[in-house]
């Protein structure tokens, strides 16, 4: 268990700093990271980086979606606190496994990767898998070239929902890994999610039933005993670091060197072994021509079963009645004594310790115990064994091997050991029984999909759902429907029938069975057209809902779900807005299902989920770090962000507010509005400054036209590549039919490095997220794949927070203590694809005339969010670079680092 203070950290710190491995062959540990997708491979890399820099990084592609984000072997050399110098450890992470060989990485590739084989960089893919003729393929890898431990990664919150295949395939690589000799551990990871306690203090997970019960349940499905399973947490949702979480990662770190070595170590004495038995062969020649009396021989330790074995060949009994046991350093001489006559087993104690003494080997005497068992009715004395005048311990039970051994007059009965052996699997049965209680399946699956979720939440507030009743599990009838949604709150009733319809009904107003009528002015019914939402707002809101108790949801005259039995009730127009039946169900009054969600509003914490301080020192301390940042690439002065978003979210009104800030007042300087197309039809880049006549500021702000739904309106996908790649000049007017081509006028054909694209922020607005049409986000996704291919960091900035949170609203400094806000940061980096961590809310200004604050704080750490990206990005370019000096040429950018 660590310790958890700083000055333990410091002490990990400097001791995985200064690691080196023990073998001169390899001057890097390489670690390969296995798990499936979403367990945090890349976060682990990122977080452990984060910690020797002394900030919140994200070096790896990290993101959460439900498809690998890591197609590529990746080699990260962690990098140390000191002067930022390569430690002696590589992380190597890789497409996430799946539950079979046709999705995620192949157990052929994963063997290949720890062989040595794969080249760097090399993309992964199923059907397509390495061999000898793949390019780039290592034919004979020295040790350097090879893995030297594997760690897999498995997410806590999600180990009660793996897929059964993901066992067998965890099995199967368990297997084939250990037959090549490399040492295994594994990383429970998000395990704060699964435990309140551990969420508020990190320092209490070990002590931690929940999280005892799930390292258990890891280990039944890795196959792995608990002490090689380490519980951690990954920086996702944070901006700063944490001196636990830190520690926790670091004894990560620490725990796995210590495989490392020991693989090193196994093949240091594989080495040895090859030596010692050439040694031996010519040695055994010899002493087969020679008395054992005149050579003496020494008895190595540590050394493997093989080598003990040659060591101690000679120990062996000469009497057919007697048994020596060699195992390790315990010896254990067992004689069969008939008729009396122990004399043959007492000569081959004394032989025994004549051996020992020959080989120049102790004989613990005072640990040598005896144990007799007799068969006989009427047992006589025995007298004891004497060794070096010291009379050995007669005893009635020991453990040999595992197993209790114990002397009864009639027959061996085996009580002591069937009693420790039941009292263990009672033990492990209890475990078992309490992991499977948690491992039973959710006898609730919501029929509703996210997407419908999201369009019945955006008509009532900032809301989410938890599933009350299921008529299919629970009972189509009255009675089963109030057991399960009486007196909990407002309600959202659905009903699906089996031509495919989904409609129901809100109310705010909680179920009872008085028979009467209940006043509710926010009840509607529904039903689905597609993904689009028709809604029928209530006309006579002192008959919005009947508290029937022999039925279901019953919203006025109009609806009514479990009608007696699996039946609908339906009479357009009373007490709601008239529907169509052949719109609202086609018609069709018969349910094969019926759910309702009580519908919880978003709180405030009493704890924000991210750390900030709203205070005017700390704003000026953001605007000093901004003013004095310097890009570590000398050929630099400035970091170029472009910002990526749909018509109308903020993109031009995020510089305006940057350079408000700086100036001192509301300006605007580009163009920004509110209109359904775009306003920006350029791409223009922004320089900031420290006030009108101050020092331009080390950031260019990269502005281009929104993104739009339909083909051929808005930002064309193949211009996004023309800027990342730094081809396309300021002032450049965007055509949403064609893309830049290389032969246009402008185009730039060898970009510097100072032309491309260093960070990318996607600008999202929050009111919109969950209501995002399909096509756009397809579009994004298109874009971020061609941002991944390139390595270039991304963050998104959620616009407009203010206006999806009242509470945000009354009070910006409420935006970190929003349920709500955190919810919509999940579900934007689980959209998007990137961690929590680089998912930044911001207010732009907008109507207002004068500076906030609390505006002004949380704009001004999204852009210093932007430069630890950017450093993130060149920090990859010097490990590709870092002996070159800087130079351009045929297209080709090498750097200087400072």
């Amino acid at each position: 268990m660590p310790h958890f203070k700083l000055r333990n950290k410091e002490t990990l710190l400097e001791t995985i700093s200064c690691y080196r491995p023990s073998c001169k062959e390899a001057p890097q540990a390489r670690v390969l990271l296995l798990g499936p997708v979403g367990s945090g491979k890349s976060s682990f890399i990122s977080s452990v980086q984060s910690v020797f820099n002394g900030r919140v990084t994200n070096r790896a592609m990290v993101g959460s979606s439900s498809a690998s984000f890591t197609k590529k072997l990746q080699s990260f050399t962690i990098r140390g606190h000191k002067e930022k110098e390569p430690t002696g450890l590589v992380m190597c992470d890789v497409m996430g496994l799946g539950a079979g060989e046709t999705t995620g990485l192949t157990l052929s590739d994963a063997l290949a990767v720890i062989k040595g084989h794969v080249p760097d960089g090399h993309k992964f893919s199923p059907e397509q898998p390495v061999r000898s003729e793949t390019a780039g393929y290592v034919k004979k890898p020295s040790l350097k070239e090879k893995i030297h431990c594997v760690v897999f990664m498995v997410d806590a919150s999600k180990l009660l929902s793996y897929p059964k295949g993901l066992r067998t395939t965890f099995q199967q690589l368990r297997e084939h890994i250990s037959n090549q000799d490399v040492h295994q551990v594994a990383l429970l990871t998000h395990v704060d999610q699964v435990c309140k306690e551990t969420a508020k203090d990190v320092s209490q997970v070990y002590k931690s039933r929940v999280i005892q019960q799930m390292i258990a349940h890891a280990g039944d499905l890795l196959g792995m005993a608990s002490s090689y399973i380490i519980p951690v947490k990954n920086y996702s949702a944070e901006l700063n670091l944490d001196t636990n979480t830190d520690v926790l990662l670091l004894s990560a770190v620490d725990h796995i060197l210590q495989y490392v070595d020991l693989y090193f170590q196994d093949k240091t004495a594989t080495e040895l072994m090859r030596g010692y038995t050439r040694y031996l062969r010519p040695l055994e020649q010899l002493l087969g021509w020679l008395p054992c009396t005149q050579h003496q021989r020494w008895l190595p330790t540590g050394l493997s079963p093989l080598l003990y074995t040659l060591s101690t060949h000679d120990c062996t009994p000469t009497h057919p009645s007697i048994a020596i046991i060699k195992f390790a350093d315990d010896t254990t001489v067992a004689g069969f004594i008939s008729g009396g006559d122990e004399t043959a087993y007492r000569e081959e104690v004394q032989r025994l310790l004549a051996w020992c003494t020959t080989n120049n080997l102790i004989f613990n005497t005072s640990k040598t115990k005896e144990l007799i068992v007799d068969f006989r009715r009427n047992t006589p004395d025995m007298q004891p064994i004497t060794i070096n005048g010291y009379r050995v311990e007669m005893v009635s039970d020991f453990k040999f091997l595992g197993t209790h051994i114990e002397e009864e007059e009639e027959d061996l009965s085996w009580t002591i050991n069937t009693t420790a052996l039941l009292k263990r699997k009672l033990s492990e049965l209890q475990r078992l029984q309490t992991v499977r209680i948690r491992d039973q399946p959710p006898t609730m699956n919501p029929k509703l999909t996210k997407s419908q979720e999201r369009a019945l939440c955006s008509q009532i507030g900032r809301v989410k759902l938890q599933l009350l009743y299921k008529a299919s599990i629970h009972g189509f009838t009255g009675a089963a429907f109030h057991q399960r949604c009486d007196n909990q709150g407002p309600t959202l009733s659905v009903g699906y029938n089996s031509s495919g319809y989904v409609f129901g009904g809100y109310t705010s107003k909680p179920f009872n069975q008085s028979g009467q009528y209940v006043q509710d002015d926010q009840a509607f019914i529904f039903t689905f057209s597609g993904t689009t939402i028709l809604k029928y707002q209530v006309t006579a809101p002192i008959y919005a809902v009947r508290m029937m108790g022999t039925s279901g949801p019953y919203f006025g005259e109009s609806l009514v779900l479990v009608h007696g039995g699996q039946t609908v009730y339906s009479n357009p127009g009373n007490y709601y807005v008239q529907f169509d039946p052949a719109e609202m169900h086609g018609n069709n009054l018969q349910l094969t299902e019926c759910e309702v969600y009580q519908v919880e509003e978003s709180k405030i914490l009493e704890e924000p989920w991210r750390s900030i301080v709203w205070e005017s020192g700390r704003r000026k301390e953001l605007m000093d770090s901004i003013k004095l940042y310097k890009p570590i690439v000398s050929s630099l002065s400035q970091v170029r962000v472009l910002l990526i978003g749909p018509v109308g979210v903020g993109k031009s009104s995020f510089f305006n507010s940057i350079n408000s800030v700086f100036i001192g007042h509301v300006t605007n300087q580009a163009i920004a509005g509110c209109s359904a197309t775009s306003l920006t039809t350029q791409f223009r880049t922004y320089s900031l400054k420290a006030g009108r006549e101050g020092k331009t500021l080390p950031i260019i702000l990269c502005d281009t036209m929104g993104l739009e739904e339909s083909t051929g309106a808005g930002l064309d996908v193949d211009d996004i590549s023309s800027i990342l790649k730094g081809h396309i000049p300021n002032n450049y007017q965007f055509n949403s039919c064609v893309a830049l081509q290389p032969e246009d006028r402008g185009y730039r054909k060898t970009p510097a490095l100072k032309d491309r694209i260093h960070c990318v922020a996607y600008v999202i607005d929050a009111c919109k997220v969950s209501i995002m049409p399909t096509k756009l986000e397809e579009k994004m996704a298109a874009i971020r794949r061609k941002v991944n291919i390139m390595g270039i960091p991304q963050l998104v900035l959620l616009t407009k927070v203010d206006e999806a949170c009242p509470d945000v609203a009354q009070d910006l400094k409420n935006v970190y203590k929003s349920q709500y806000i955190k919810d919509m940061v999940r579900e934007v980096s689980a959209r998007v694809g990137v961690p929590m961590s680089c998912v930044v809310p911001v207010k732009n200004y907008s109507e207002e005339l004068e500076l906030n604050l609390n505006s002004d704080i949380l704009l001004l750490s999204a852009v210093i969010q932007m430069l630890r990206s950017a450093d993130d990005y060149f920090e990859d370019i010097r490990d590709r670079f870092s002996n070159l000096e800087t130079q351009e040429a045929c297209g080709c950018c090498i750097f200087v680092f400072v």
